[in-house]
């Protein structure tokens, strides 16, 4: 029995890459000759045993306060340093996979004890690919997949309205609201969808984003009085409860966040779609890979000035004001991105 120790601290969108990574060696997961042990912030252990139990990935957890690490006042970073030091001594692991490019998680765990481990490069063309070929590096090996990358080639021939999830909001992380990420046209996408009579339309989000989803809710009531055309769960969903809500859906639109690449790992049909709006990051690093036959669609703005972000934790502020601000997402406009969906859910090719 190998033990082998994961260090994804935050946030929802790495933990699900990193997750991903883990489900291509399911295999040897479930055959019980690795045991995998995973340090990250205490409050996503919830969301991640949901997760790897939808999944089917035994995987054990130690929550700690992940702010307050390398961020806190020097009391509080000594503290969770010290927690961290006792799980490692506690787990002994064999080998570490490190997926952050701080140098710091190192020094941590050689103070620890852990002689071999692998850590995330400083630059790379993809981050799932990094953390792919990390866990390869360890000798985790990858399952034979039998269907990864089936497309669907037929018309999707669902009678039934088919179940559009749209993520209202998806600008924050734990470090910042990242004005620049969001999209203001989910209410004219949400309304074109309910007119068309073949969506039925699930809104989520975080707590807060209520007042951007209580605008769409009301504007679909005033133009749509007498249909039900939406469900509304934006902050009503504990974050273990993700999973299994969006397992449901045909298809979730969302700007760069950490539910699209949850919707990529979790979607095993052909005819899913995952819509993913880019603007100021990379889809190059940052665009969701599917695990299975669902497709994922990219959708961007081809302007100079995108992408401005750098991968380098740093959010900075977009050099136009006014109505040039964040253009590369304001200008993807809501009939353009309804177009693409409904060509690919009623037509996929």
């Amino acid at each position: 029995m190998r033990h082998l120790l994961v260090i994804k601290l935050a946030a929802i969108g790495d933990v699900t890459i990193a997750t991903q990574a883990l489900a291509s060696r399911g295999g040897a997961l479930k055959s019980g000759s690795w045991t995998v042990h995973w340090i990250l912030d205490h409050g996503l252990v919830p969301y991640a045993r949901a997760l790897h139990e939808e999944l089917g990935l035994p995987v054990r957890y130690y929550g700690i306060n992940s702010a307050a690490l390398f961020r806190g006042s020097k009391i509080r970073q000594i503290w969770e340093a010290l927690r961290v030091a006792a799980i490692v001594r506690f787990i002994r692991p064999d080998m570490a996979a490190v997926l952050h490019r701080d140098d710091r998680y190192a020094r941590l765990l050689k103070l620890a004890g852990v002689q071999r481990m692998e850590l995330m490069p400083r630059k790379t063309a993809r981050e799932s690919g990094a953390m792919e070929a990390l866990f390869e590096r360890l000798g985790l090996v990858a399952d034979t997949p039998e269907t990864v990358g089936v497309v669907a080639t037929t018309k999707n021939s669902c009678r039934r309205k088919l179940r559009i999830g749209i993520l209202v909001g998806g600008g924050r992380n734990q470090k910042v609201l990242y004005r620049e990420k969001t999209w203001p046209h989910f209410g004219d996408l949400a309304l074109i969808l309910a007119r068309s009579g073949r969506y039925e339309i699930s809104l989520f989000g975080a707590s807060e984003d209520r007042a951007a989803a209580d605008e769409i809710m009301e504007r679909l009531e005033k133009e749509m009085p007498h249909e039900a055309s939406a469900y509304d769960f934006v902050g009503a969903l504990m974050l273990e409860q993700l999973p299994g809500a969006i397992r449901q859906l045909d298809a979730l639109l969302s700007v760069d966040t950490g539910p699209a690449h949850l919707a990529a790992l979790l979607f095993d049909k052909p005819h899913q779609r995952v819509f993913t709006l880019f603007g100021p990051t990379d889809p190059e690093v940052w665009a969701p890979t599917p695990r299975g036959p669902a497709r994922v669609v990219v959708l961007t703005q081809k302007l100079e000035c995108a992408p401005c972000y750098k991968n380098d934790g740093a959010f900075t502020t977009c050099r136009f004001s006014g109505r040039e601000f964040a253009k590369c997402m304001t200008e993807l406009n809501a009939v353009d991105v309804y177009t693409t969906m409904d060509r690919e859910l009623t037509q996929p090719s």
